[in-house]
């Protein structure tokens, strides 16, 4: 009898060694973010603005000071970045005309704050850069 209840436990020893063996190997393997390839050594900053038939696209964008900011026009239509508010540029910078494609950056290395912009063509499309 002795014998028999030591066979049972050896079994369930066993079995239980395996199913948390297995546990631990799927976790190692299975879990986001573990492996090598899936952490990022250098994270990039998203620094860009899409121009789009509706307007800026994130219409409002915060960034680290001297960072550059990237306007890129995937409209059909031509756009034109300029900095102020509608009929009041302030001269900051201006992309000129960008046609489909094109692409404009600008560094906010001059001091930290908001800064407006708008697309001189179609004057219903605003935006704004936080500098911090």
């Amino acid at each position: 009898m002795l014998t028999i209840l030591k066979e049972k436990n050896r079994q369930s020893y066993f079995k239980s060694l395996l199913f948390f063996s297995l546990l631990i190997i799927s976790m190692v393997f299975l879990a986001p973010g573990c492996s090598e390839e899936d952490t990022p050594t250098n994270p990039v900053e998203n620094n860009e603005v899409s121009i789009e038939s509706t307007g800026f696209s994130p219409q409002n964008k915060n960034i680290a000071f001297g960072k550059a900011v990237k306007w890129i026009n995937n409209d059909g239509d031509n756009h034109r970045v300029v900095s102020g508010v509608p009929g009041s540029p302030d001269g900051r910078f201006d992309s000129g005309t960008l046609r489909e494609g094109d692409e404009y950056s600008f560094t906010f290395d001059n001091r930290t704050g908001e800064f407006e912009y708008y697309c001189s063509l179609h004057s219903g499309e605003t935006g704004t850069i936080t500098v911090k």
